[in-house]
């Protein structure tokens, strides 16, 4: 759920949070990070590190082997009516 009252979010109507995250071997996320919000104090990068933790990933492969990654995730916030 978005923080702030109707009127902040209202305000904010489109957020986009970077994050960076570092998924282990086994695709999860280990790490969460944001580097970027479009929109900071209305609680979106609270929320993007939220969903981006319940994210999983088929592993990476690098020589065949699956290996921990570091990758930049956009995550776009819209306010529909």
């Amino acid at each position: 759920m978005i923080k702030g009252t109707p009127i902040a979010v209202a305000k904010a109507k489109i957020n986009v949070d970077d994050i960076t995250v570092v998924a282990n071997k086994k695709g999860r996320v280990i790490s969460a990070v944001v580097v970027f919000s479009s929109k900071e104090g209305f609680g979106f990068e609270e929320n993007a590190i939220k969903a981006v933790r319940k994210l999983r990933f088929e592993p990476f492969i690098k020589a065949g082997e699956p290996v921990r990654v570091k990758v930049i995730y956009p995550i776009d916030f819209v306010l529909v009516a």
